[in-house]
């Protein structure tokens, strides 16, 4: 794609619509995950393991872009609105629906799902699942969330130049010693055990960096192939050999799984270029399905939180109450949609019944 070679460095915070292009797909590719949950029921003899293998492959970079997408958001939110606002932004529209719908969702699998009788519900088994982000096993995600939020005021006061050389600086060395240098220990020397030797920047932090280094930084076509090829290649490194080990060991070796392994980081940033510059092209050279195409992105992305906060309750229902087998092909494909579409329904009607308004922005 030679669209936007020509475009000159821009603050990726000016493409709305490219930022809304990164998050309905990541939010579409999250909820794939999530149907597709039985590929984590290992069975080597079943034929639906190798089709979730492949599907759980194609979609793990969801939540990898989620954060890429943080680094392009969150720190120009605090220049415009200062810290104070900012922080209180965050806690009225991200905090508090976090909270109500963690607390909701525990009582939900209790009464609704019957899981376990409500008697077992405590307060201090409530406050252990808010802090660890697991009253609602996806909202897992939360808490690193939360910790890049309340760590971003210290960059939003460093100058735009030295920022920007501190996280080139960061991302370079968290990403050779984080994740190079881990992943030929744990993968080749696995007696020599390593864990992150930068925490500043490891884990989804690393996710952060990078999210707001490429919101300044638009590659080349070469520079772009080369990130294909390493994408393509983190691909195939994270399918094949988790497919192979597993089977051989009649169990999953997540040995190259992990959101902060080396093919995840590889496959992350290249889907990430690759969606962004998919909407440079749509924006050049419209035609009537790309422009339907990006209608739909703009009408979706608006629902892109609520759907976060209710899919999971919405799948889980789907499952309690009709036969539905999780295996089949069908459902892991055309599910997802089905559980989208009933989200965006049910966040419509409790948009407008005001104690929920303010708890699905």
């Amino acid at each position: 794609m030679e669209c936007s070679d020509n475009m000159s460095k821009q603050n990726l915070t000016q493409f709305d619509k490219t930022i809304d292009f990164l998050s309905v797909s990541a939010a579409i590719a999250v909820v794939y995950l999530h149907v597709n949950a039985c590929f984590w029921d290992f069975d080597p003899e079943a034929r639906y393991w190798m089709t979730a293998n492949i599907i759980e492959t194609v979609f793990y970079w969801a939540v990898p872009i989620f954060f890429m997408i943080s680094g392009i958001t969150l720190i120009p939110s605090i220049e415009r609105n200062g810290t104070k606002r900012f922080l209180r932004n965050r806690v009225i529209k991200v905090f508090f629906p976090y909270i109500f719908w963690s607390i909701l969702g525990i009582y939900y699998q209790s009464v609704v799902l019957e899981w376990f009788p409500v008697s077992e519900i405590s307060f201090s088994k409530i406050v252990n699942g808010l802090i660890n982000g697991n009253l609602v096993s996806v909202y897992w995600f939360f808490i690193p969330y939360f910790t890049i939020c309340i760590t971003v005021p210290l960059f939003s006061n460093i100058s735009r130049a030295s920022r920007t050389y501190i996280f080139e600086y960061l991302a370079i060395l968290g990403f050779l010693l984080n994740v190079l240098v881990v992943f030929i220990c744990n993968t080749f020397f696995p007696a020599i055990k390593i864990t992150q030797l930068l925490p500043v920047a490891a884990n989804y932090y690393l996710y952060f960096i990078i999210g707001y280094l490429f919101s300044d930084y638009n590659p080349n076509k070469r520079i772009r192939i080369i990130l294909y090829i390493l994408g393509a290649i983190g691909f195939l490194m994270h399918l094949i050999p988790t497919y192979y080990l597993s089977v051989n060991a009649n169990h999953i070796v997540d040995t190259f799984k992990g959101y902060y392994n080396l093919p995840c980081y590889l496959q992350s940033v290249a889907v990430f270029i690759l969606i962004r510059q998919i909407y440079y092209c749509f924006e050049i050279r419209k035609n009537r399905i790309q422009l339907a195409i990006i209608k739909f992105f703009e009408w979706f992305r608006p629902y892109t939180f609520g759907i976060y906060l209710l899919h999971q309750l919405v799948l889980l229902g789907l499952l309690h109450f009709m036969d539905i087998s999780q295996t089949s092909i069908w459902w892991r494909i055309f599910g997802p949609w089905v559980i989208i579409f009933i989200s965006i329904a049910l966040i419509n009607l409790l948009r407008k019944i005001w104690i929920f308004k303010p708890l699905l922005p």
